[in-house]
């Protein structure tokens, strides 16, 4: 049997993990620290069911949780990309 995963805010921050939340009607994206965000809510809180809301006004939104290192690699890798592309 599979056991489900605890998403809450106190449990992703536990395990080092970031939080990507990407709108889906503009693209709009931004990174959220799920400890800072569990001292300002009920740090029980699932990550689905914090109210976030895009600057162009979408409650819309995908919420993913990545370690912290990964999506700085991968920003980083990304950046490498755009940069060999334009030399």
């Amino acid at each position: 049997m599979v056991s489900p995963i605890d998403s809450t805010l106190r449990a992703v921050a536990r395990h080092g993990l970031i939080l990507e939340v990407t709108c889906d009607r503009c693209g709009h994206q931004a990174l959220f620290d799920p400890g800072w965000l569990s001292q300002k809510m009920n740090p029980l809180t699932d990550i689905k069911r914090v109210p976030f809301r895009c600057q162009c006004g979408s409650k819309t939104i995908k919420v993913t949780a990545y370690p912290d290192d990964w999506l700085r690699r991968q920003r980083e890798a990304e950046k490498e990309i755009r940069r060999q592309k334009s030399d």
